[in-house]
């Protein structure tokens, strides 16, 4: 049996093939080693990696020009860097008009690639995306509650799921995959969020959870040990004060405290996303960053409750 059969299993799920040009893209604040796992494991497969360590380490709206021409020579894009890099346009037009297969797993770590969301059966994990997504669907307000004290109201202008299987070209989205993600009706969500698991710029929060009150779809308070550093952060940028997403964990093989891609993934945790909401045809641009939160009951329109667990 493999070491990393995390670093088999984006093969499977990206449908690489021998003799395919990989590109990975990632920065020097990542952990050299699990990059290197990747290109070696592709390499023993008899695919064709190429590592850039040169994205740069602060938040930038796009991927700078140069990066382009480069992007297009490769068969499958792999943004794993230190911070998300999925807001850009180069991203889209690389999934979108250049037809490449592109994935983003930013802060993967070693430990990812040896047990852990990315080993799932995506098939099951597509099956719970599949089930969430359809209770989810007609409902026009739901409610989300949590013990530790989340609660916040939310009008569905969307709906949709991830499979983490991305074998087509043109395709793409996370590594490791699974979530049931909601595009909130502009202006409608309100009320608090406790973030207890972990949350971009901050990482684990262990005991140090973050608040967030929410008001028509706005960051109106952050409260908490280290709020400063939130509220720093939409001092600089407003645009990160807009409520962009609300999303479902459905990968039960996810293991908490590794990375924010893994966390919000784990079946029983949700996230609110905060900031950029592009990608979901949304038009407010910036960061995005997510929030995370353990064991959300979520309560449907007619006030019906269910778990997500």
């Amino acid at each position: 049996m493999s070491q990393y059969p995390g670093a088999e299993a984006i093969i499977a799920l990206l449908g690489i093939k021998h003799n395919e040009q990989v590109l990975i893209l990632s920065d020097k604040n990542m952990e050299a080693d699990a990059i290197a796992v990747i290109e070696q494991t592709f390499s023993d497969y008899g695919a064709f990696p190429s590592i850039n360590w040169d994205l740069p380490l602060e938040f930038c709206d796009e991927i700078p020009n140069s990066f382009e021409p480069l992007m297009q020579g490769f068969d499958v894009i792999i943004l794993a860097a230190s911070q998300s890099w999925y807001h850009t346009n180069a991203r889209k037009k690389a999934k979108y008009e250049w037809k490449k297969r592109v994935v983003e797993c930013y802060g993967l770590v070693k430990e990812s690639l040896v047990d852990g969301a990315l080993v799932a059966d995506y098939d099951q994990v597509a099956q719970k995306g599949e089930e969430i997504s359809a209770i989810l669907t007609g409902e026009k307000l739901i409610r989300i509650v949590s013990e530790r004290g989340t609660d916040f109201t939310c009008s569905i202008m969307e709906v949709g799921y991830e499979t983490g299987q991305y074998q087509t070209p043109g395709s793409g989205g996370n590594l490791p995959g699974g979530e049931v993600y909601i595009m909130p009706l502009p202006g409608s969500v309100n009320g608090r969020i406790i973030i207890d698991v972990s949350m971009d710029i901050y990482g684990s929060l262990d005991e140090d959870v973050l608040g967030i009150d929410m008001e028509n779809g706005k960051i109106v308070n952050v409260f908490g040990d280290n709020s400063s550093i939130m509220q720093d952060i939409i001092h600089k940028d407003h645009r990160i004060a807009h409520v962009a997403e609300v999303a479902f964990g459905t990968n039960s093989w996810s293991k908490l405290g590794r990375s924010i891609i893994e966390d919000e993934k784990k079946l029983g945790t949700a996230h609110v996303g905060f900031g950029n909401d592009t990608y979901m045809g949304g038009r407010n641009n910036g960061p995005h960053y997510d929030g995370v939160f353990s064991n959300p009951r979520v309560i449907l329109d007619k006030g019906k409750e269910f778990l997500l667990g």
